[in-house]
């Protein structure tokens, strides 16, 4: 796995809770040791300065301490996101193989495509079934897909209806001009996801659903090989 922004952060945090705890150290160590050969006797001017020092390194370590703390939750925080991380890219990784295993060779399977007009598909399938846009989550938790848009949510129905639109487009743009339906579909890879609302768009709950899901599809009449192999260049096509 490529080292990622967060593991950049991480390393970076360490880095600097490190260099904080060893100039709090220092600074006490040098101002106690100052302390300690320029007022070796204790009379009362003296021991007030060596109080005044030593009240300087408590304010230093308990600034360091502060820091420290903030850093340890925030690489705990860090480490959370990663592991976050390593479960979705593990959970697409176990779905990427599913499908290829389950459409086998009777279709054509793309992953990640990158569309011109910004944003990327995780999987197109491309066969006799006609074309068939996936999108692949892998929520860590309970979600609960609103019934409408709600302003900060991304709805990923929405996103694969968004996708789908710009596929069209950039189809047209290239020169295909026959009708084209494409099937849309979000594969949750947890099965706790909770949707509401109908969106044109079917939702596969789990993994083991999505073979049920695909051998369901009846077969798209309108398509022909001539059509699959100009969509397929076209696909080939997008990074």
């Amino acid at each position: 796995m490529k080292e990622t922004f967060s593991t950049k952060l991480l390393k970076k945090s360490q880095r600097a809770l490190f260099i904080v705890t060893g100039i709090t150290a220092v600074v006490g160590i040098v101002s106690f040791s100052y302390s300690l050969f320029n007022f070796g006797d204790l009379k009362i001017p003296n021991v007030t300065a060596a109080f005044a020092t030593l009240s300087l390194f408590s304010l230093f370590l308990a600034i360091g301490l502060n820091i420290f703390s903030y850093l340890d939750r925030y690489e705990e925080k860090l480490f959370q996101n990663i592991e976050n991380s390593k479960r979705g890219i593990e959970g697409e990784r176990l779905a990427k193989e599913l499908i290829s295993k389950t459409v086998g060779t009777s279709h054509g399977a793309f992953f990640n495509k990158d569309l011109p007009t910004g944003g990327d598909i995780d999987c197109l399938i491309l066969g006799k079934k006609g074309l068939i846009l996936i999108e692949i989550k892998n929520f860590s938790k309970q979600i609960r897909l609103p019934l409408f848009w709600t302003k900060g949510f991304d709805d990923p129905r929405n996103e694969a209806k968004r996708h789908a639109t710009s596929l069209l487009e950039y189809f047209v743009e290239n020169g295909y001009r026959k009708p084209l339906k494409i099937r849309k579909a979000v594969l949750y890879i947890n099965k706790e996801v909770v949707y509401w609302g109908k969106q044109e768009v079917f939702n596969i709950r789990g993994l083991d659903r999505f073979a049920p899901y695909f051998f369901s599809l009846p077969l798209d009449s309108a398509i022909t090989e001539q059509d699959i192999a100009e969509i397929s260049s076209f696909i080939e096509k997008l990074k």
